[in-house]
């Protein structure tokens, strides 16, 4: 997994997770220090299915491949996300990126059959 210094440099944490073919994954975004970036290296669709946590601190903006203005298919708040999910999304690269601060935890699947209405 490779990503441009460019990008990531407004972070204060970045981390590389492996989603199970199978089955449902959660997902920790720890922004208590500040900006956090998870990334994603697979070819082929995941699921946002839902949020456990997701605190009115920061915005979670989502990026197919690359990030870019371009690439960035979706950014969630504390009062639209829920209106957005479940959330398909694709590319080799899947980028979720934290801007602000808080907990935050989230529910994907590689599994369509178990992302509920898509």
């Amino acid at each position: 997994m490779r990503q441009n210094f460019q990008d990531s440099r407004v972070y204060n944490t970045y981390e590389g997770i492996n989603i199970p073919s199978s089955g449902n994954h959660n997902v920790y975004m720890n922004g208590v220090f500040g900006n956090h970036l998870t990334v994603t290296d697979y070819n082929g669709p995941e699921i946002i299915k839902e949020f456990i946590t997701f605190p009115s601190t920061g915005t979670i903006s989502i990026y197919e491949n690359s990030i870019s203005n371009t690439t960035c298919i979706a950014t969630l708040t504390s009062s639209n996300y829920q209106q957005q999910l479940p959330l398909e999304v694709k590319g080799n690269m899947k980028f979720y990126s934290l801007i602000g601060n808080g907990f935050y935890e989230m529910v994907l699947t590689r599994d369509v059959s178990r992302a509920g209405r898509l």
